[in-house]
Formats: C-alpha cells, sequence, structure tokens
C-alpha cells in the first residue's frame, strides 16, 4: 500500500554532493543528540474546534498533526 493511503509522510535529503566525511560529521551529530528530537506533536480535537485549528494551521502556528474525532453515537 502506498504511503500517501497509510498517512505516512516520507522526508529525507539530496546529499550527493556532500563529502562522506562531512556525512558521518552530520550523522554523529544527529546520533549524540537524538534525545533532545521531540516526538511529532498529535492533538485530538472535537468537530467543535475544527475552525479555530484550520485557522492555526493556516496561519502556520500549528505544529504535528491534528486528528479530528467524529463520535460515534449509534
Amino acid at each position: 500500500m502506498p504511503f500517501i493511503l497509510r498517512g505516512v509522510t516520507l522526508k529525507g535529503v539530496s546529499s550527493y554532493n556532500i563529502s562522506r566525511e562531512r556525512k558521518t560529521q552530520l550523522f554523529e551529530n544527529l546520533a549524540a543528540n537524538a534525545d533532545v528530537l521531540e516526538l511529532i506533536k498529535v492533538e485530538e480535537i472535537g468537530l467543535a474546534k475544527v475552525q479555530e485549528a484550520a485557522r492555526e494551521v493556516i496561519a502556520g502556528k500549528s505544529l504535528g498533526r491534528v486528528v479530528v474525532k467524529i463520535e460515534d453515537n449509534d
């Protein structure tokens, strides 16, 4: 199944023009600081807050993912 259908975003960088030594430095730095990397923030909201959340996303004030919980009242 393609990533897009699973809600997965795959991101990367082009590093073909970076020397092996520089790549090694970058990966060592990343590994040394892995504990300070934050997980993606996920906020679950109800339908009543969709407009407010949309305004924040459009204004660039939203960080992470907003999940709209739709209640099933069956």
